[in-house]
């Protein structure tokens, strides 16, 4: 049975200092664009990536340095595999505030609904499902497929894929999360 390995990026370099929350817009574009920093694998992970079949990665600058920081191209790219998009308020507000804080105060408002400027959960997971369809066609003809995505992304396919008839062999919360294909 196929192993679908669910590798998160690399972190990315980017000032996540105090921010408008209208601007988050601004910001995500700057993420979406900014380069990546030192990543490191155990050795484990890394025998296992490094012994992978195929790569496959998302359209985004930081899945393809992911790769080249781990001497691999992918031989598979695409939007399918992009990361989820956060919602954020046009309305203008005289307060800045953390990054983080606002990350994850619409990522939370993302699960509950809400997604101005953003897509719905339920099409998230559409879109999921259409990954995971594509992951496990690429498993038929493949041994280890590794897919260098995106932590909320990667959770999404992953449940799909269970879903499918995959098993969960191992995860590491949103860095990487490792299945048995069906």
């Amino acid at each position: 049975m196929a192993l679908i390995i669910l590798l998160r990026h690399a972190k990315v370099s980017i000032n996540s200092s105090l921010l408008f929350p209208h601007s988050l817009g601004s910001y995500i574009k700057s993420y979406n664009s900014a380069s990546i920093k030192e990543f490191s694998l155990d050795e484990d992970l890394k025998k296992l990536v490094e012994n992978s079949d195929i790569f496959i990665s998302s359209n985004l600058k930081r899945t393809q340095k992911t790769l080249e920081l781990l001497g691999q191209k992918a031989a598979f790219s695409s939007e399918l595999f992009d990361e989820v998009s956060l919602p954020y308020p046009n309305l203008k507000t005289p307060i800045k505030f953390p990054v983080s804080f606002l990350l994850i105060l619409f990522r939370v408002a993302w699960i509950l609904g809400y997604k101005t400027n953003a897509t719905s959960l339920k099409k998230e997971q559409k879109r999921a499902t259409l990954a995971a369809k594509r992951l496990l066609e690429f498993s038929k003809n493949n041994n280890k497929v590794t897919l260098v995505g995106h932590g909320i992304f990667n959770f999404l396919i992953a449940k799909q894929l269970i879903k499918l008839g995959a098993k969960k062999v191992s995860n590491s919360s949103f860095n990487y999360i490792i299945l048995e294909g069906a």
